[in-house]
């Protein structure tokens, strides 16, 4: 995806941007800090092929404000609070469209702000 759209990864893997999360006590509350200044979340699951396997990550994303953009369980949209609140990366064929999608959402606030619609509703 790096080739097509910037990531900032904040992991061990394809490490690219410093973060510091401090003691396990505020570890939680700064990474919620850190995602939420983000549109997009790449929340990719390590068993991405099973039903069911669903972690923290997706509700991490959503906690934070931002748009998960989603690969992991076939059945992600059982435990989602809604269809529209997540971008699953399954729904395109290649890693290209699925940047180009992200980039025309970064570029049309509209279009974008009907993934965060789902907070307003009880």
């Amino acid at each position: 995806m790096q080739k097509f759209i910037y990531v900032s990864s904040l992991g061990q893997c394809w490490h690219n941007r410093d973060m510091y999360l401090g003691g396990e006590a505020e570890r939680y509350k700064k990474k919620l800090n850190i995602m939420s200044q983000f549109k997009f979340c790449l929340t990719f699951e390590n068993g991405h092929q099973i039903e069911d396997w669903v972690t923290e990550k997706i509700f991490h994303s959503l906690r934070a404000g931002c748009v998960p953009v989603y690969h992991g369980a076939m059945n992600i949209e059982e435990y989602v609070p809604c269809e529209h609140c997540y971008i699953n990366a399954r729904d395109f064929p290649t890693v290209k469209e699925l940047a180009d999608y992200l980039i025309y959402l970064d570029g049309n606030e509209e279009e974008y702000k009907k993934y965060l619609e789902y907070k307003k509703k009880p």
